[in-house]
């Protein structure tokens, strides 16, 4: 029982270090240590997404920014044509 434990406890200490890709072992013991491997792996997809989805979001905002600040640009030299 304690090395499926052990292997859940290294596999989320890669996770919380960043390593989302790290190996969650699969668990053939008792069911509720088999249960909390599941638990892991579906939390470890879930960061997985959160993180794309969150880097993805903020690329766009990115983008939206530097649209923004050009298009801001190009009014104000439009603005400083009229007024000549």
């Amino acid at each position: 029982l304690s090395r499926p434990i052990w292997a859940l406890a290294q596999a989320s200490e890669e996770i919380a270090r960043g390593n989302f890709d790290a190996a969650v072992p699969r668990v053939d013991s008792p069911r509720e240590v088999a249960q909390l491997a599941d638990a892991f792996a579906e939390m470890q997809r879930e960061l997985k997404r959160y993180i794309r989805d969150l880097e993805e979001s903020s690329a766009a905002r990115e983008r939206a920014t530097e649209e923004a600040a050009r298009l801001a640009l190009e009014r104000q030299a439009l603005q400083r044509e009229l007024d000549i």
